[in-house]
Formats: structure tokens, sequence, C-alpha cells
């Protein structure tokens, strides 16, 4: 008999229930594989957990187990599968946390559903200050080396000695020979 197993696939979203999520793994193989679906954080477990088969053309089997997760915070959940004498395969995935917070509450009371357009904004927001910073402080910089140079050059001209205008006078003159 030929063993196959392919690789399991875990996923794990929001069910319409804001305290629960949905958890489910698929695996296919031949013959029908195992599909186990664990909690790795002590105090939780599945609920309404249910499994189903379907037999495909090539005659491997999907098995697909579904079940729901009650967790407050960031649990890690784990889907094992293994065929007979097939090597077993596991996954792992981390279930975000339920809980609301007050801007989840804002939002079903306001009926806004676009929290997730704020995070662009703000980057964008704050990238634009950093360069209107940069800006002033580029201008600054230039006045203030402006001011320096000016300054400068002031004082080098102040500290020349006066340059005396030399006017030609009857004893700087040659006499010319007649």
């Amino acid at each position: 008999m030929v063993y196959e197993l392919h690789e399991p696939i875990l996923d794990a979203r929001r069910s319409n229930s804001p305290t629960e999520s949905v958890v489910s793994c698929s695996a296919t193989g031949r013959p029908a594989p195992s599909v186990t679906l664990t909690v790795l954080h002590q105090n939780l477990s599945f609920s309404q957990y249910t499994s189903t088969s379907v037999t495909n053309s090539n005659g491997t089997v999907t098995i697909t187990t579904t079940a729901l997760l009650s967790a407050f915070s960031s649990t890690e959940v784990g889907c094992s599968v293994s065929v007979l004498s097939a090597a077993p395969r596991e996954l792992l995935v981390t279930v975000p946390g339920l809980t609301e917070t007050s801007e989840d509450a804002l939002d079903k009371q306001t009926g806004s559903s676009d929290r997730g357009c704020r995070w662009p904004l703000i980057i964008s927001f704050m990238m634009m200050m950093m360069t209107m910073m940069d800006v002033i402080c580029i201008f600054l910089l230039r006045k203030g080396l402006q001011r320096r140079n000016n300054k400068h050059s002031q004082d080098v001209t102040e500290n020349q000695p006066p340059q005396e205008s030399h006017k030609p006078t009857t004893a700087d003159r040659t006499p010319s020979s007649a």
C-alpha cells in the first residue's frame, strides 16, 4: 500500500461572535489522515469540534477539522496530521487576543469600519512633519552660516589698516630733461 501525506493547512479567523475564533486544519493523504487540533495554553480548550471528510478523484482523502476557541489573549494553537506509517507533520499558529479595546467599542457605536486606514494616515502625517522639520533645520543652518560669513567678512575689513590714498606731489615728480 502507498502512503501519502501532504502539508497541513492551518487557519484561524474571528467568528461571528466577538469573543471567539474559528480554527481549522485541513490535510490530504492516503489513507485518510488523522487531524488533531491542540491549544498550547493549559487553561483553554476548543468547543464545537467537527470534522469533515472528502474523497478526491485521485484516491486521496482530505480531512478538515474545525473548532471554536474562546481566548482573551494571544494563544498558540497547533495542528498535527499523520497517516499510518508516514512521519507526522505539525503546524503552529498564534491566534490574536480577542479583548475588546475602547476603539472597538467606539467603532461599533459610530458604525465606523475604517480602522485599518488609520495607520497609513498616521505614518504619512509623521513623515510629512519630519520633512518639514528637516527643511526648517536646513534653513536655520544656512541663515546661521550666512551671518557667520558676513560677520567674518566685516571683521576682516575692520582689522585691515586704512589704506592711504597717494596723490602725486611735486616732490614725487622727476625733473624732465630739457
